[in-house]
């Protein structure tokens, strides 16, 4: 988008960019908005993946796995808050702490009770779409911290969202 300038994690917006946005529908206009960790752009992609835990909250229900159901709507919640205006801060730490608690839930509670009823096949699935939404993240991170790239960065995160719902 014209108008940004990369500055390492944080994008800082000039006035003639936040000025273009205000009143857009598109784009919240919020003071601070320069402090945006990916451009808007982008963070739209974000939060409209982040609804694809509803999904996940769903499925949880409709197989009476309340815990399971509880924590994906509490990784939803945390979400969808986070990326709807993603900066650093308290909303991002707790989506964080949100997220890698309920993946650790699972993987070390729920997913061994798959073997212990002989369900192999679901239970290496979860495995290699946990593995695989771990890479995404580290991808994402690189892209984002190293690389610079808010879009790769985006694209690597949009598909943590869709193997974490698997």
């Amino acid at each position: 988008e014209e108008g940004e300038v990369y500055t390492g994690a944080v994008l800082r917006f000039p006035l003639e960019t936040r000025a273009k946005r205000r009143g857009s529908f598109s784009s919240p206009h919020y003071a601070g908005e320069e402090r945006l960790i990916v451009p808007w752009r982008c963070a739209k992609k974000l939060l409209a993946s982040s609804f694809l835990a509803v999904f996940s909250v769903l499925v949880a229900f409709l197989q009476e796995q309340h815990d399971l159901c509880l924590l994906s709507g509490l990784v939803l919640f945390c979400s969808v808050c986070y990326w709807s205006y993603p900066t650093l801060g308290t909303r991002r730490n707790i989506d964080i702490v949100c997220s890698c608690s309920s993946l650790a839930y699972q993987t070390f509670f729920r997913a061994p009770a798959l073997l212990q009823h002989h369900h192999q096949l679901p239970f290496y699935a979860y495995m290699v779409a946990m593995f695989s939404s771990c890479l995404c993240y580290l991808l994402a991170r690189w892209y984002g911290t190293s690389r610079r790239d808010p879009v790769a960065s985006t694209q690597c995160h949009v598909m943590l969202h869709v193997l974490a719902n698997v």
